[in-house]
């Protein structure tokens, strides 16, 4: 995956635009693209030492909280 600046800085702002979006439409697309930073994350936090890890791990839960969330408001 190819990213324009750091990944903690492209997880910092796929959660702020989640968290903007809520509760309107989002593009397959970026959700797609949401999804693959948070692959791209776990692989990355598996080799990050142990300060930059954790805070890798932070953003992943609080985007996959995002997305869980998002999911859950369109099941109802």
């Amino acid at each position: 995956m190819e990213l324009h600046g750091s990944l903690s800085r492209n997880m910092q702002l796929a959660i702020e635009s989640a968290r903007r979006l809520r509760g309107r439409q989002v593009h397959d697309d970026t959700l797609q693209f949401w999804q693959s930073l948070l692959s791209h994350a776990r692989l990355e936090g598996r080799c990050a030492e142990a300060g930059p890890r954790f805070m890798i791990y932070v953003l992943i839960v609080k985007l996959e909280t995002e997305i869980a969330e998002r999911r859950a408001r369109l099941a109802l």
